[in-house]
């Protein structure tokens, strides 16, 4: 598999004896462009060369996997997650060697790759055809230019999990996950393995299971192994770091010390905090608690007690996951080791959430928290989209002086209150005013360091949040919302009437007044005013409203086959 104008991505070998494993790139001829890999035991030579030509100045994922099935060994080579091809591996003899590792050239004199390489992986193991697929579509948190990730991050905890035990994507939603069905498949389980790959996920399974067991009779032991869910125990975790180079993608639970997802997300940021030593530093501790699948937390988590410990209730475990992330929140805000609490002594901290809790259980469809339906997540309702921003300063809150929020006077930021409006993407421009840098992108955020530091104040007219799919997405639903704090403007789009901005785009605009709800202290409700048309004033109002939110687009105009403009709203 070598011959002339031929450049070398990636090979194991100084051109003396055999390899393991070359990946070239051919750069004339007649098939110019494309991929070459192979391996040689010095007699044997096997290799596969792509259909797909690179040759368009941009990155592609090139993946070379060798695996065994019934004895016999595979090569198969992908290009951004598509099969090119595979050959049998006719390689007899040994295939080790003594070289280096080469990068863009041969031996490190000779055939130059003219091109750029990154995201190198090698794997102990070879990968299946989903989960080069998978790998293929990532972009990672180093991609976004974090320094370092710990946890998941291609979705929730409830289908990542799925995905990671082995059912598709049509199958992620089922009743439960839990230490009974652990080592079988679903019904209707297609997920594309060999023989050979289900023996080895059902192995690993079957150590998880064991492991799984062992811990949640030490940390949960009245509920123990009939645990309702298992999820938040069993997630496999990813962990990169910038410095070292390392990057590790969906490893099982049994190589970490704390396989509750809380605790372990928690205990990663305090360690990384600790090994700051007075760097400036940023941390986003995201939780994906309280949040489905339902489940019971460690034990020494939480105080609720449950009237049935043997079958909680959704509300029950919904509370007791509440009390589960106060707690190792504080396990960190409260820290006794004195290269935390320095680090926390100068630091800012903002607490936030996304949005409310669906209003339906996804693996049951059984109703969930309240009896409002429709008015939680996915929706333009008032449950997804208040929720309140909490700043507070380390050295207040652990009793030095304040290191940023002003701490005298009567318009003290510390243990103030303030109900002016806020949106999430304020948080941008406040940590750069915090940093003492530029914001280049700034436009729609607010820095909030004047109410912190108890300046001047302008405070925020409007806010606007919207939420729409990249495809003609009949499940997810198109929406917007814009509001003064008092009154509520929502364009919604009917499900069952869609054209897409066409002429019989079927939409709806709901005005509201938004007031105190009924029974949640601090919440709010919104009242719909379906003749707001008859009163003067409040056309007008929803007038205003309406032209702050034609400012925007209903769309970004990317819709999967037919490229187009982002579309206007409608008129009111």
């Amino acid at each position: 598999m070598q011959g002339a104008g031929e450049s070398d991505i990636i090979e194991k070998w100084d051109q003396n004896g055999p390899y393991p494993f070359v990946i070239r790139y051919l750069s004339q001829g007649a098939d110019s462009g494309k991929v070459v890999a192979a391996r040689y035991d010095g007699m044997n030579n096997p290799g596969v060369m792509s259909t797909t030509l690179i040759n368009d100045s941009k990155f592609h994922h090139v993946a070379f996997v060798r695996r065994t099935e019934n004895g016999k060994g595979t090569l198969s080579l992908y290009i951004d997650g598509k099969l090119e091809g595979s050959a049998p591996d006719t390689t007899t003899g040994n295939t080790e060697n003594s070289s280096p590792l080469y990068l863009g050239c041969r031996g490190g004199f000779a055939l130059f790759f003219a091109g750029q390489i990154k995201d190198l992986q090698i794997f102990h193991r070879g990968l299946t055809r989903t989960e080069v697929a998978s790998i293929s579509e990532k972009r990672t948190p180093l991609d976004w230019g974090w320094d370092r990730f710990e946890g998941f991050f291609e979705g929730g905890f409830r289908p990542v999990s799925n995905l990671h035990y082995g059912y598709s994507r049509e199958q992620t939603e089922f009743r439960s996950m839990t230490l009974s069905t652990l080592e079988t498949k679903p019904a209707g389980y297609t997920a594309p393995l060999t023989a050979s790959e289900t023996s080895e996920r059902m192995a690993e399974n079957a150590l998880v299971k064991s492991r799984c067991a062992e811990y949640l009779r030490a940390v949960a032991p009245d509920i123990g192994e009939k645990q309702p869910d298992i999820r938040y125990y069993v997630w496999k975790k990813s962990f990169e770091d910038r410095p070292t180079g390392v990057r590790l993608f969906a490893r099982p639970p049994t190589e970490r010390t704390h396989m509750y997802a809380t605790r372990d997300q928690v205990y990663a940021a305090k360690s990384w905090i600790g090994q700051m030593l007075g760097a400036p530093w940023c941390v986003a501790l995201t939780l994906a608690t309280p949040h489905d699948p339902y489940h019971v937390p460690p034990a020494e988590s939480y105080t609720i007690e449950f009237k049935d410990p043997a079958n909680p209730t959704v509300h029950e475990m919904f509370i007791a996951m509440v009390e589960s992330m106060d707690f190792y929140i504080g396990k960190l805000l409260s820290s006794e080791e004195p290269e935390i609490r320095e680090q926390l002594r100068n630091a800012v901290i903002v607490f936030v959430t996304d949005n409310g809790t669906q209003d339906t259980n996804p693996d049951n469809r059984a109703q969930l928290l309240d009896k409002d339906k429709g008015d939680d997540k996915n929706s333009p309702y008032i449950g997804a989209v208040h929720v309140p921003m909490i700043i507070a300063d380390g050295g207040a809150l652990l009793g030095c002086r304040p290191c940023y929020l002003s701490g005298a006077g009567d318009k003290a930021a510390v243990h103030g209150v303030c109900k002016d409006l806020v949106h999430i993407v304020d948080i941008y421009k406040t940590f750069t005013d915090i940093a003492g840098v530029e914001a280049p992108w700034a436009e729609d955020s607010n820095s909030l360091k004047p109410y912190l530091q108890s300046t001047s104040v302008t405070p925020r007219k409007y806010n606007f949040g919207q939420q729409y799919p990249k495809t003609d997405d009949r499940v997810t639903p198109k929406f917007a919302s814009i509001t003064d704090g008092t009154y509520k403007l929502s364009w919604i789009r009917r499900l069952s009437e869609i054209v897409d901005g066409g002429a019989k785009d079927g939409y709806d605009y709901v005005f509201s007044k938004l007031e105190p709800h009924d029974t949640a202290k601090g919440a709010l409700k919104e009242t719909p005013i379906p003749d707001f048309r008859k009163d003067p004033a409040l056309l007008a109002k929803a007038k205003e409203l309406h032209a702050e939110m034609s400012k925007q687009r209903l769309d970004a105009g990317d819709i999967e086959g037919t490229p187009r403009d982002p579309l206007p709203f409608p008129p009111l």
